[in-house]
């Protein structure tokens, strides 16, 4: 598990434009589970990922409800944040604590 001063590092980008690709890969994301039943994991945004306590919010998650884990996070990102959003998945993979897979990485 991360420590609370790690999740706050973390934080939220927010620009509109990075805001438009969520919002468009969400859409999909959400239509293919909702509509199509083509996925069985849920689409959602800007999550915490432990409700119970302050914790990180990647981009988007796909939520395995049945054994409520989080085995997909997404994270969008551009030049300039590459690195800081690389340390943050990489963190979040090797705590285990989530249930984020490293299948195919």
């Amino acid at each position: 598990m991360i420590t609370l001063e790690e999740a706050l590092i973390m934080g939220t980008n927010a620009p509109r434009i990075h805001q438009r690709i969520i919002r468009k890969l969400l859409f999909e994301l959400t239509r293919l589970y909702e509509i199509e039943h083509s996925i069985t994991l849920e689409p959602l945004s800007t999550t915490m990922l432990d409700e119970g306590q302050t914790s990180p919010t990647p981009d988007i998650i796909l939520l395995d409800n049945a054994l409520s884990l989080t085995p997909v996070i997404i994270e969008i990102t551009h030049t300039t944040g590459v690195r800081g959003d690389s340390i943050k998945v990489q963190r979040l993979i090797e705590s285990q604590y989530y249930g984020i897979s490293t299948n195919d990485l």
